[in-house]
């Protein structure tokens, strides 16, 4: 009776020593969340030695760089892939630093240590692996459409992009860039028409009237969640394995383009547009997109995850961001089958 008392208590703290472990498994503190992965030499979008045709290393000798057109019918569609899971997207409200750069207009993230920032995960992302929201910036042109995407030539006035670090890959967004894996980014382009007043994003637009000149940088007025950038629809976008589109234009990004737009208003485009650089501050900060380039045999990846639910749901339990929930189950099934054959036996 002994044996079986004590096989039971071991059995039961194993168990538990087990799942601990496991919900400590790949979690990682980032210290550093001022990264910047732009790398400072002189660089522009211009025509010039230092414009965009010109950009050194990897930028010209590249076979994965970034953006490109996405031609519609060349696209391969990808079923089975469930929905892109936005954690803390909208239950973290964020203190952002708004900064004007060379550039562009910048935000980062401002979230104390004990607090846990925005991450990404599913939506056909590696494994289970934790991508985490490090920065977003804007590109647009002083007229028309300025977006860096092209949909079968087709572009937009605005492109956000949204910029998380795979925190498989490091301690530190500057680890995980340094491994040079093309995984050890993900980002979210969303593309903006002018049209209808953001009201979500108010407090972002209001805020750069105060950084309209280079090295500026400022504070929203109030907090703001990440989920105020993301298109009403983010169940349709396209995918593929590119680089990052300024120097030095590493070719570590999973880009994710959504299909569904969201809008800004003039006014709100024209506070962009009013955004200065250059030593003397008498140069607008505007025309900051890269051209497409070349796709160089690389597949884009067609995606729609909104029935997902309904055409996968018998297959929702195999997929690998449910894998741990599934080993819990059945440890907790093994556990209470011993106990009752323990207690079955010790009575009887």
């Amino acid at each position: 009776m002994w044996d079986i008392r004590l096989t039971s208590i071991l059995i039961i703290v194993l168990f538990f020593h087990n799942i601990s472990a496991e919900q400590n498994l790949g979690k990682r503190d980032s210290n550093d969340d001022s990264v910047d992965i732009m790398i400072k030499f002189v660089w522009d979008y211009g025509d010039g030695k230092n414009g965009v045709h010109h950009w050194p290393g990897i930028c010209s000798a590249g076979e994965k760089q970034s953006p490109v057109d996405i031609i519609t019918e060349d696209t391969v569609i990808q079923e089975g892939v469930c929905p892109f899971s936005f954690n803390g997207y909208d239950t973290v409200p964020l203190n952002l630093e708004l900064k004007s750069k060379w550039h562009s207009l910048y935000f980062k993230k401002l979230v104390s240590q004990t607090d846990r920032a925005p991450y990404l995960t599913g939506g056909g992302l590696p494994g289970d692996d934790e991508f985490e929201f490090l920065s977003g910036h804007f590109h647009w042109a002083s007229e028309g459409d300025g977006s860096e995407h092209h949909v079968d030539g087709d572009k937009a006035p605005l492109e956000l992009h949204l910029v998380h670090w795979n925190k498989a890959k490091g301690n530190t967004p500057d680890e995980a860039i340094a491994t040079n894996e093309w995984n050890a980014l993900a980002v979210l382009a969303i593309k903006y028409d002018v049209g209808k007043h953001n009201k979500y994003l108010e407090s972002l637009f209001n805020a750069m009237d105060r950084v309209h000149e280079e090295g500026t940088k400022t504070y929203l007025d109030k907090k703001l969640p990440l989920k105020s950038f993301l298109p009403r629809g983010t169940g349709r976008f396209v995918r593929y394995n590119g680089s990052l589109t300024t120097p030095p234009c590493n070719e570590v990004v999973i880009w994710n383009v959504f299909k569904d737009r969201e809008y800004i208003s003039q006014e709100q485009m024209d506070k962009l547009r009013a955004a200065r650089s250059g030593e003397d501050r008498r140069r607008h900060l505007e025309n900051n997109y890269r051209p497409a380039q070349s796709l160089n045999g690389r597949t884009i990846l067609d995606i729609d995850t909104r029935d997902y639910g309904n055409k996968y749901q018998d297959k929702m339990s195999f997929h690998p961001g449910n894998a741990k929930a599934i080993v819990s189950e059945y440890k907790i099934a093994f556990v209470i089958s011993i106990l009752c054959i323990s207690f079955v036996r010790f009575y009887i």
